[in-house]
This record gives structure tokens, C-alpha cells and sequence, in this order.
């Protein structure tokens, strides 16, 4: 007796296909990162494009947790603390000055920190 196989399928093409597109697909994909920190006066909880370059002066948007409503600000100072960076700004909108707080643990590249005096 003879048995005809009409259909066959490598595994190993498959696999290999597969991840081949994974690679692919990793390669062209950022994921996303942001640096969270804490309005000190309201509580409000805002996170920073990990993209984002922190200098006095710089423009940044920073996007309220809560609403998801971005919030456009200017850089005006920033200090480091024992437990936070510490980001003076004001808000654009309002022309409020605002202080923010960050984990200094999860500081991303571009935070232009001042000396040490």
C-alpha cells in the first residue's frame, strides 16, 4: 500500500518565518518609555517622553496620568534632592509655576542636571 501525502509543512520554515518577522518587526518598533513624576503642590501624577531633553529653558510636554491631557511648560530650574529631581517649570497655558518632582532611579538620558556647588 502506498499513502500519498497531498500536503506537507516543514515546522522549521515556519518557525524561521515566524521569527523572522519578529526580528523585523522588533527592529522597527520603539517602545515607548516615560519618565513618571508628581506635581509637589497638587499631587497630580505627569509623565515625560523618556525622548525628551531636560534643560532650563526647554520647552517640554509633560502628560497629566489622570486626563491624559498633555501640559506644554518651560523649563526654569532644576535641582536634585536625596529622594527626587527636582523640575521647576512654567505652564504655558496658565503662566503658573509649577514644581514636579522625579525618581532620580529612573532618569532617563537628556536631563541636563547642574553641578554639584
Amino acid at each position: 500500500m502506498q499513502v500519498e501525502v497531498l500536503w506537507t509543512s516543514d515546522l522549521g520554515d515556519v518557525m524561521k518565518t515566524y521569527m523572522i518577522a519578529f526580528v523585523a518587526l522588533a527592529l522597527t518598533t520603539r517602545v515607548a518609555l516615560a519618565w513618571d513624576g508628581v506635581n509637589v503642590d497638587s499631587g497630580a501624577q505627569v509623565s515625560l517622553d523618556d525622548g525628551s531633553t531636560v534643560a532650563v529653558g526647554a520647552a517640554l510636554q509633560l502628560i497629566d496620568t489622570d486626563s491624559g491631557q498633555p501640559l506644554d511648560v518651560t523649563v526654569v530650574s532644576i535641582g536634585q534632592t536625596d529622594e527626587a529631581i527636582q523640575i521647576v517649570v512654567i505652564d504655558n497655558t496658565s503662566g503658573q509655576n509649577q514644581t514636579y518632582d522625579f525618581d532620580p532611579t529612573t532618569m532617563p538620558s537628556g536631563v541636563d542636571l547642574p553641578e554639584p556647588q
